[in-house]
This record gives structure tokens, C-alpha cells and sequence, in this order.
């Protein structure tokens, strides 16, 4: 029972540490699959870039929490190396809009099938339905850590 109550005690601290070493997985997965010049945070901007393509360097600034010399920096080495080019907006010629190259979206496309294979790794010893709870757990969960940030960032 005192083991059980220190589990209770300690979820957060599970979540945390599980969430870590998927983290630390995943990258080293990737990078064992990929095999390319692509850094780990290069491979997040053009993970984002492909979900966001409206995406501006402010909006990359505010997400990954870097200053506006990391971003540009970022930005010009994938420039650079053939993932990203700068195309006019065409709402404003004076801006320019930071877009995937056919290199860039094939980088995220095998990218995606390289995750999909470590998450189905991750989950291969679960049954379909053991699967299902964890996604509503997992979601309950957040949505709960949701609420109290928010609750927290009202005071």
C-alpha cells in the first residue's frame, strides 16, 4: 500500500520521465533512419513549416521560444541547404514568406513514416483496445493540465 500511495504521489513525475525517454527515443530513432545532415531542431522548424506553411519567423520565434537571431540563423542554414526558400507574400510584396522546397516536404514525408514506425514500435505490446484507453487517459490528462494552467495563468 505505501508503495502505491508513493506511485500516486509521484505520477507527474512518471509522465515526465516517460515523456523524456520517448522524446530522446524518438530523436535517436530518427536519426538512425534518416540519415542526413538535419539537426534535431532543424528537423522540428521543417516538421512545423509543413503543418503551419503560413508560418512567419515570428510565429517560429513564439513556438520554439528562440530570439529573432536563432530563427534567422535556423532559417538560413536550411535556406542554405536546399529545404527552404523565400518566396514574396503575396498579400505583401514587401514580405517574404518562409516555404518548404520539394526537398523540404520530401525531408517531412519520410520524416513522418520514420515516426510512425517508432510510435508503432512503442505501442506493438499494447492491444487495440489497450491503445485506446491510453490516447483518452493521455488526453484526459492534458486536457486536466490544460485546465490548470490556465487557471494558474489568470491569478
Amino acid at each position: 500500500i505505501l508503495s502505491m500511495e508513493k506511485e500516486e504521489k509521484n505520477l507527474g513525475l512518471a509522465i515526465s520521465k516517460t515523456a523524456k525517454c520517448i522524446r530522446h527515443g524518438m530523436e535517436a530513432w530518427i536519426a538512425s533512419h534518416m540519415g542526413d545532415e538535419i539537426t534535431t531542431q532543424q528537423g522540428r522548424l521543417l516538421g512545423y513549416l509543413y503543418r503551419h506553411p503560413e508560418a512567419g519567423a515570428a510565429d517560429i520565434q513564439l513556438s520554439f521560444g528562440l530570439s529573432k537571431s536563432s530563427v534567422s540563423e535556423l532559417i538560413k542554414s536550411l535556406v542554405s541547404s536546399g529545404y527552404l526558400v523565400y518566396q514574396k507574400a503575396e498579400e505583401d510584396r514587401r514580405q517574404r514568406r518562409i516555404v518548404l522546397t520539394a526537398k523540404g516536404r520530401a525531408h517531412e514525408e519520410n520524416a513522418h513514416r520514420i515516426i510512425d514506425q517508432y510510435e508503432n514500435r512503442l505501442v506493438s505490446h499494447l492491444s487495440l483496445e489497450e491503445q485506446a484507453t491510453l490516447e483518452r487517459l493521455m488526453e484526459i490528462v492534458k486536457l486536466n493540465a490544460e485546465e490548470v494552467l490556465h487557471e494558474e495563468s489568470d491569478k
